[in-house]
């Protein structure tokens, strides 16, 4: 469990970390946290409210990343970032969940901030603000880091095959989808929690996976109860 108002970041240290993987061949995880309901609500108001509500959503989610995790691409409504080896195994495993519980509580205080905002009178904007959640994609793969313009670049089929299963057959919109490869790390798929299908991918073919599906506010609670409403800005939030 961590402690996300305890999270400190080094943002210049983490850009020469990743400057320093150019040319460099490596494993890792990835994971892609997709905001879901958010093309309804970009083309139901005005792109100006919907921006700053990303943005907001976006941003918070984005301070939540570890020290383990680095922030390669945001792009849209989604994050993309990535931990390398070392350490790999069930050390890699325990921190990817970490940091998955890290974004999961983020959201969560976001959209509370949002029912306190200057938005929460909107009666437009409560019926599709009910339907935002966030999705995550895990993956663990090899991929190679590639420099283009002033731009660090993860390259691989592996990056790829992360980006296709957001297409996928989960029907709920808050849930984690971690491949076999990902939950192999840890030596007991069973700590993920998940159900196992399989989801068939263009190029791919047919692909394990564990999906695993969530209730954030639920699972907030049940971490931390109300020790965390601190965490949430009550007054003067302006979206």
């Amino acid at each position: 469990m961590v402690d996300i108002g305890a999270i400190q970041h080094d943002w210049a240290a983490k850009r020469q970390r990743q400057a320093s993987y150019v040319g460099a061949r490596r494993s890792g995880v990835i994971i892609l946290a997709d905001i879901s309901g958010y093309t309804e609500l970009l083309t139901s108001t005005q792109a100006e409210t919907s921006a700053r509500i990303a943005h907001h959503l976006t941003g918070r989610v984005f301070d939540a990343t570890t020290e383990a995790f680095i922030v390669n691409e945001i792009e849209g409504d989604a994050l993309f970032v990535y931990a390398v080896e070392p350490p790999g195994g069930p050390e890699l495993f325990k921190a990817t969940l970490v940091q998955l519980e890290a974004y999961a509580d983020a959201f969560y205080h976001a959209m509370e901030e949002l029912s306190w905002s200057n938005l929460k009178d909107d009666p437009n904007l409560r019926p599709l603000l009910s339907r935002v959640s966030m999705k995550f994609i895990v993956h663990a793969g090899h991929w190679v880091f590639d420099e283009i313009g002033p731009f660090v670049k993860l390259v691989g089929a592996d990056v790829i095959l992360a980006h296709r299963l957001l297409k996928n057959q989960v029907q709920s919109d808050s849930y984690f989808l971690m491949t076999k490869p990902f939950l192999a790390l840890s030596g007991d798929a069973e700590q993920a929690k998940v159900v196992a299908q399989i989801e068939e991918i263009k190029h791919f073919g047919s692909v394990d996976v564990g999906v695993r599906e969530f209730d954030y506010q639920a699972e907030h609670a049940a971490r931390h109860g109300t020790s965390h409403d601190h965490l949430t800005r009550k007054s003067g939030v302006t979206i």
